[in-house]
């Protein structure tokens, strides 16, 4: 069974391109949901997929692009609701 994540993302993330290395990395570990920039500053991810591969999504947002300042990482854990069928940039 898939599970879902709810990704907030502080620090200087904005205006880095993080929310296309973040697209790039889900899609290299067969992951899906979506990325988008939030009015606070941070960049939010709903992603889904098997468990070992959402951690390895979430070690690589922990540091982001080399142009990225992450400062911390919330992470939610769900059930799997909605079904995305790839991972779009929003």
């Amino acid at each position: 069974m898939d599970l879902e994540c709810f990704i907030k993302i502080y620090g200087q993330v904005q205006g880095v391109n993080f929310r296309y290395h973040a697209q790039n990395t889900a899609v290299g570990l067969n992951l899906t949901g979506w990325v988008k920039n939030a009015v606070d500053g941070t960049v939010e991810i709903l992603i889904q997929g098997p468990k070992p591969n959402l951690e390895q999504f979430i070690s690589w947002a922990e540091h982001g692009p080399d142009s990225a300042d992450v400062e911390n990482v919330e992470v939610d854990w769900r059930p799997a609701a909605q079904i995305f069928g790839n991972f779009g940039v929003l």
